[in-house]
């Protein structure tokens, strides 16, 4: 698992994560937790078999298309993309205006209204934000305390 944090404030939304990944328990270095498609920016936790497939779905859609008119467009391409997601898979997604929140396998989404967190250290990252971590900071304790989250922090800003 890992840890993607996102962050919106009035000037910019900012994307953090984690770049260790496990796969049959053994953790490597993954940089693909967070990845931008033109005007999009999607953060992916979870199977990193799903994530491969659904980049390469949603690259080759995307590429056809400049600017999706609203995230439903993109969460109907999640759903009409034939990955069979886990209970583990979670996507954080922005169009630089606004942040989702999406749990693929069920297609549940919410808008984030200024910070969320996503991933086996997202509990950690959250009690680090209320008591006032930065993002950065918040990724790091996670990385801290849950085996399943690693250094180094990567960080995204899209301004507004």
């Amino acid at each position: 698992m890992s840890i993607i944090c996102v962050k919106k404030t009035k000037k910019d939304i900012n994307f953090t994560w984690d770049t260790q990944t496990e796969h049959y328990d053994q953790a490597y270095h993954d940089k693909e937790k967070v990845k931008r498609f033109k005007n999009l920016v999607i953060g992916f936790v979870g199977s990193t078999g799903n994530r491969n497939r659904l980049y390469t779905f949603l690259s080759k859609k995307i590429t056809g298309n400049t600017h999706f008119s609203k995230i439903s467009d993109v969460v109907s391409l999640i759903d009409d993309s034939k990955v069979n997601f886990s209970d583990s898979d979670n996507i954080l997604i922005s169009d630089s205006k606004k942040i989702f929140n999406i749990h693929p396998q069920s297609v549940d989404c919410f808008e984030v209204e200024e910070f969320e967190a996503i991933g086996s250290g997202a509990d950690y990252a959250i009690g680090a934000y209320y008591t006032g971590a930065t993002v950065k900071k918040c990724v790091e304790v996670a990385c801290e305390i849950d085996v399943h989250c690693g250094k180094p922090v990567k960080q995204l800003r899209i301004k507004l």
